[in-house]
Protein backbone atom coordinates (compact mmCIF):
# COMPACT_ATOMS: atom_id res chain seq x y z
CA UNK A 1 0.00 0.00 0.00
CA UNK A 2 0.94 3.39 -0.67
CA UNK A 3 1.70 5.25 2.31
CA UNK A 4 3.14 8.21 1.51
CA UNK A 5 -0.46 10.75 1.64
CA UNK A 6 0.52 12.56 -1.57
CA UNK A 7 -1.33 11.25 -3.75
CA UNK A 8 -4.82 11.06 -2.61
CA UNK A 9 -7.75 10.45 -5.37
CA UNK A 10 -9.20 13.82 -4.11
CA UNK A 11 -6.26 15.76 -4.20
CA UNK A 12 -7.40 19.00 -6.71
CA UNK A 13 -4.07 19.51 -8.00
CA UNK A 14 -2.36 16.70 -8.44
CA UNK A 15 -3.47 14.80 -11.68
CA UNK A 16 -5.54 11.76 -11.68
CA UNK A 17 -4.24 8.42 -10.86
CA UNK A 18 -5.50 6.64 -13.61
CA UNK A 19 -2.82 8.05 -15.70
CA UNK A 20 -0.51 5.54 -16.93
CA UNK A 21 2.29 4.53 -15.47
CA UNK A 22 4.48 6.45 -18.65
CA UNK A 23 2.88 9.61 -17.68
CA UNK A 24 4.72 9.79 -13.75
CA UNK A 25 8.19 9.35 -13.08
CA UNK A 26 9.34 8.01 -10.10
CA UNK A 27 8.54 10.37 -7.68
CA UNK A 28 4.87 10.62 -8.97
CA UNK A 29 5.30 13.70 -10.48
CA UNK A 30 3.48 13.99 -14.05
CA UNK A 31 5.43 14.06 -17.41
CA UNK A 32 3.68 16.64 -19.67
CA UNK A 33 4.60 17.08 -23.20
CA UNK A 34 5.77 21.30 -23.61
CA UNK A 35 5.50 22.48 -26.97
CA UNK A 36 7.81 25.42 -27.20
CA UNK A 37 9.58 27.53 -30.30
CA UNK A 38 12.67 25.34 -29.74
CA UNK A 39 10.64 21.83 -30.21
CA UNK A 40 8.55 19.24 -28.46
CA UNK A 41 9.96 18.52 -24.45
CA UNK A 42 8.85 15.90 -22.44
CA UNK A 43 9.80 17.84 -18.94
CA UNK A 44 8.65 16.51 -15.25
CA UNK A 45 6.65 19.10 -13.55
CA UNK A 46 5.79 19.23 -9.49
CA UNK A 47 2.74 20.99 -9.04
CA UNK A 48 3.05 23.95 -6.58
CA UNK A 49 1.58 22.80 -3.37
CA UNK A 50 2.34 26.18 -1.23
CA UNK A 51 -0.39 27.70 0.47
CA UNK A 52 -0.45 30.73 -2.21
CA UNK A 53 -0.80 28.51 -4.72
CA UNK A 54 -2.39 25.16 -3.54
CA UNK A 55 -5.97 26.83 -4.44
CA UNK A 56 -5.10 26.68 -7.94
CA UNK A 57 -5.56 23.61 -10.14
CA UNK A 58 -2.85 22.26 -12.20
CA UNK A 59 -4.03 22.95 -15.21
CA UNK A 60 -4.40 27.19 -13.56
CA UNK A 61 -0.44 26.72 -12.14
CA UNK A 62 0.60 25.74 -15.82
CA UNK A 63 -1.36 28.95 -17.07
CA UNK A 64 0.10 30.93 -14.46
CA UNK A 65 3.60 29.86 -15.61
CA UNK A 66 2.93 30.31 -19.32
CA UNK A 67 1.86 27.36 -20.47
CA UNK A 68 -1.54 26.86 -22.46
CA UNK A 69 -2.78 23.32 -21.58
CA UNK A 70 -4.17 21.18 -24.08
CA UNK A 71 -6.93 19.79 -21.34
CA UNK A 72 -7.95 21.08 -17.86
CA UNK A 73 -8.63 17.53 -17.08
CA UNK A 74 -5.61 15.04 -16.48
CA UNK A 75 -3.12 17.37 -19.17
CA UNK A 76 -0.10 15.93 -20.32
CA UNK A 77 0.39 18.12 -23.11
CA UNK A 78 0.90 22.12 -22.74
CA UNK A 79 1.72 24.96 -25.60
CA UNK A 80 3.60 28.01 -24.76
CA UNK A 81 2.26 30.88 -25.01
CA UNK A 82 5.16 31.62 -27.11
CA UNK A 83 4.86 28.96 -29.28
CA UNK A 84 1.27 30.09 -29.82
CA UNK A 85 2.19 33.66 -30.64
CA UNK A 86 4.27 32.59 -33.03
CA UNK A 87 2.35 30.26 -35.01
CA UNK A 88 -0.12 33.11 -35.03
CA UNK A 89 2.21 35.05 -36.84
CA UNK A 90 3.30 32.43 -38.85
CA UNK A 91 0.11 31.60 -40.36
CA UNK A 92 -0.66 35.52 -40.52
CA UNK A 93 2.64 36.22 -42.87
CA UNK A 94 4.00 33.34 -44.19
CA UNK A 95 0.35 31.03 -44.35
CA UNK A 96 2.19 28.12 -43.29
CA UNK A 97 -0.54 25.31 -42.28
CA UNK A 98 -0.46 23.94 -38.85
CA UNK A 99 0.47 20.84 -40.27
CA UNK A 100 3.70 22.89 -41.57
CA UNK A 101 4.20 24.49 -38.53
CA UNK A 102 4.10 21.14 -36.37
CA UNK A 103 6.47 19.55 -38.91
CA UNK A 104 8.85 22.33 -38.20
CA UNK A 105 8.75 22.20 -34.70
CA UNK A 106 9.43 18.01 -35.16
CA UNK A 107 12.40 18.70 -37.27
CA UNK A 108 13.67 21.05 -34.77
CA UNK A 109 13.41 18.64 -32.01
CA UNK A 110 15.41 15.59 -34.10
CA UNK A 111 16.10 16.25 -37.26
CA UNK A 112 16.98 12.74 -38.25
CA UNK A 113 14.09 11.20 -36.41
CA UNK A 114 11.18 13.58 -36.94
CA UNK A 115 8.90 10.73 -36.22
CA UNK A 116 9.68 9.65 -33.15
CA UNK A 117 9.03 13.33 -32.17
CA UNK A 118 5.45 13.25 -30.06
CA UNK A 119 2.57 14.04 -32.12
CA UNK A 120 0.70 17.05 -30.84
CA UNK A 121 -0.84 18.01 -34.04
CA UNK A 122 -4.66 17.40 -32.90
CA UNK A 123 -3.91 19.23 -29.59
CA UNK A 124 -2.27 22.33 -31.08
CA UNK A 125 -5.51 22.72 -33.00
CA UNK A 126 -7.77 22.67 -30.34
CA UNK A 127 -5.94 24.75 -28.26
CA UNK A 128 -5.25 27.34 -31.69
CA UNK A 129 -8.31 27.87 -32.00
CA UNK A 130 -9.14 28.49 -28.46
CA UNK A 131 -6.30 31.12 -28.15
CA UNK A 132 -7.20 33.08 -31.46
CA UNK A 133 -10.66 33.54 -29.36
CA UNK A 134 -9.38 34.71 -26.48
CA UNK A 135 -7.10 36.90 -28.34
CA UNK A 136 -9.96 38.19 -30.08
CA UNK A 137 -11.70 38.72 -26.95
CA UNK A 138 -8.79 40.59 -25.49
CA UNK A 139 -8.50 43.13 -28.32
CA UNK A 140 -11.87 44.64 -27.97
CA UNK A 141 -11.39 44.25 -24.02
CA UNK A 142 -14.10 41.01 -23.59
CA UNK A 143 -11.50 38.64 -22.31
CA UNK A 144 -12.85 38.06 -18.89
CA UNK A 145 -16.43 38.27 -20.17
CA UNK A 146 -18.73 35.45 -20.49
CA UNK A 147 -20.71 34.11 -23.40
CA UNK A 148 -23.68 36.18 -22.97
CA UNK A 149 -22.37 39.57 -22.58
CA UNK A 150 -21.00 39.27 -26.15
CA UNK A 151 -23.37 40.67 -29.27
CA UNK A 152 -23.07 39.39 -32.22
CA UNK A 153 -20.79 40.64 -34.01
CA UNK A 154 -19.00 41.94 -30.81
CA UNK A 155 -15.66 40.85 -31.70
CA UNK A 156 -15.60 42.23 -35.19
CA UNK A 157 -13.06 44.80 -35.51
CA UNK A 158 -13.73 48.42 -36.88
CA UNK A 159 -13.04 48.90 -40.10
CA UNK A 160 -12.71 52.46 -41.58
CA UNK A 161 -12.72 51.50 -45.37
CA UNK A 162 -15.96 49.82 -44.71
CA UNK A 163 -19.46 52.30 -45.06
CA UNK A 164 -21.01 53.11 -42.06
CA UNK A 165 -23.50 55.79 -41.74
CA UNK A 166 -23.00 58.45 -39.54
CA UNK A 167 -19.09 57.39 -39.78
CA UNK A 168 -17.94 57.64 -42.98
CA UNK A 169 -21.19 57.92 -45.09
CA UNK A 170 -22.56 61.72 -46.02
CA UNK A 171 -26.05 62.02 -43.62
CA UNK A 172 -27.82 62.68 -47.44
CA UNK A 173 -26.38 58.96 -48.63
CA UNK A 174 -29.99 56.90 -48.96
CA UNK A 175 -31.29 59.77 -51.37
CA UNK A 176 -28.25 60.17 -53.59
CA UNK A 177 -29.08 59.14 -57.04
CA UNK A 178 -25.39 58.35 -58.02
CA UNK A 179 -25.04 55.77 -55.24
Amino acid sequence: SDDSGDDSDDDPILPPKHRSDRSLDSFGCPRIIVVDVSGVHELRVRPCRCSDDAQFSFSDQLLRMGLYPASTKDTRTAFTFHVLDDYDLDNLISKSSASRYYLKLKRLTSNLFPHRVADRYRELMRVIRQWRDLKSRQRVGLAFSSQDSISSGGLALFCPACPQPEVNLPDDWKSDSEQ
